[in-house]
């Protein structure tokens, strides 16, 4: 019934280390959309996208795009968790 998922960051980014460490067990950080190619999950059909507050939202979205080409059910992070400054 769990969710995994995926925080699309920057690896050593404080924000991305802090939110990994409140559930390590069900997050896996993506780091680059390269890695969005590759990224293993346990269950396709239950996995949920977020992201780091300051990753543009350029990389964030192309990222996700590759992300959702391999995983069709990828679900979105709520639309209020979305800052668009980084634009």
């Amino acid at each position: 019934d769990e969710f995994e998922i995926l925080l699309i960051g920057h690896l050593g980014h404080e924000e991305v280390e802090g939110t990994a460490g409140e559930a390590p067990e069900h997050i896996t950080i993506v780091n680059s959309p390269e890695e969005a190619d590759t990224v293993q999950v346990r269950d396709p059909s239950r996995v949920v996208w977020l992201s780091q507050t300051t990753l543009s939202v350029d990389e964030t979205m192309e990222t996700v795009r590759r992300l959702r080409e391999r995983f069709p059910e990828l679900q979105d992070p709520p639309s209020d968790d979305i800052c668009y400054a980084t634009q």
